[in-house]
């Protein structure tokens, strides 16, 4: 074989040299368990809100646990709650998670003195993830949120671009919305931490 001129031929890396770090074990191990443990049901992925009737023995908290998973009951306004409010690995894996994720600022004042969220034990800034407006992107950053909010407990939330809407995988009404647009260009170049209203 004809080498080219400025061919360098490189060493094989030694794969068994390479040793993961703990917490990136740590976290493929907890995603193989969230995995595992959601699967047979597929109760994790949330399609679209479910009406329900408050109080109705049929229609009521029963069939918001059968359509979500338990912790969703029938709330006032007719529709089944997140199941997920006070973390979502608590709820999927309760016997190896037990904190409850960082509270973030789209909760209101008493969420924490309700028990659905806890107060950050570091001084960390919330980080803001735009969410983008493609499925894959989008479900990527609840992953992300979820890392951070109850792995990590850095407060997190999801940006979409247009005021009153939300993607906040907490969100206690589950709304699905999609972002304005794809990357905020012009506010990364300034620097924007807050909601971007366009």
């Amino acid at each position: 074989m004809i080498s080219p001129p400025c061919y360098v031929p490189r060493r094989p890396y030694n794969i068994s040299a390479i040793k993961p770090t703990k917490p990136l074990f740590v976290f493929f191990l907890a995603t193989l368990l969230f995995l595992k443990e959601s699967a047979p049901s597929n109760s994790f992925f949330v399609s679209a809100t479910v009406s329900c009737i408050q109080n109705d023995p049929e229609f009521g908290d029963s069939l918001c646990v059968k359509k979500y998973r338990h912790g969703s009951f029938c709330t006032a306004k007719g529709i089944c709650s997140n199941p997920f409010r006070s973390g979502c690995l608590r709820n999927v894996l309760p016997s190896r998670f037990t904190k409850l994720r960082t509270c973030n600022s789209d909760d209101d004042a008493d969420a924490s003195d309700r028990g659905e969220c806890a107060n950050s034990r570091f001084d960390y800034e919330e980080v803001r993830i735009l969410s983008q407006n493609w499925e894959s992107a989008m479900l990527s950053s609840w992953i992300m949120q979820i890392i951070l909010s109850e792995l990590l407990d850095v407060p997190s939330t999801l940006e979409t671009s247009m005021p009153d809407t939300s993607f906040n995988f907490y969100d206690p009404d589950l709304q699905f919305s999609y972002s304005h647009i794809s990357y905020l260009i012009k506010e990364k170049m300034e620097g924007s931490i807050g909601h971007v209203h366009m």
